[in-house]
């Protein structure tokens, strides 16, 4: 799948991995979900998502934007 849609697009930001996902989607790429938890996420003051929590937002709207634009044929 890599070689046919590409990597991840480390400049998105938090969103890098949504985008990657929806771009699969796009090119109608099999995607399955496992039923299975495969990570643990530890939570903490000092996280680094929660220190760029207002970027991280500004990311998604990129995103979403950048998704829109391209639907529109303007992006």
């Amino acid at each position: 799948v890599f070689d046919r849609i590409g990597r991840f697009d480390a400049a998105a930001g938090h969103s890098h991995d949504t985008d990657w996902f929806l771009t699969c989607r796009e090119h109608n790429c099999e995607i399955d979900l496992l039923p299975d938890v495969l990570v643990f996420r530890r939570l903490h003051e000092n996280n680094f998502s929660l220190h760029r929590s207002s970027r991280s937002i500004d990311d998604y709207l990129n995103l979403i934007k950048k998704k829109l634009d391209q639907r529109r044929g303007s992006g």
